[in-house]
């Protein structure tokens, strides 16, 4: 119920998820619509990750960048 208000609120702008602002863990509160928000599976995913403490998954041009450096070093 709370997931359809929330999409109807956001006009689905990110995706289909819904994510708290405050995580739980942190004191937000799970069912108040203002702690909620529209996320994409991407996005959330990577708002997750940086809520545990792991790295940024690297964007296409650094990954790009990465294995150009290890082929220069294999060489």
């Amino acid at each position: 119920m709370f997931r359809v208000l929330v999409m109807a609120r956001d006009r689905g702008r990110c995706g289909n998820q819904c994510d708290h602002f405050q995580p739980m863990e942190q004191g937000g509160a799970m069912f108040d619509r203002a702690n909620l928000k529209c996320l994409c599976r991407g996005c959330h995913i990577e708002k997750t990750r940086r809520e545990c403490g792991a790295p940024k998954v690297p964007d296409r041009a650094d990954w790009d960048e990465y294995v150009r450096d290890l082929a220069r070093r294999d060489r």
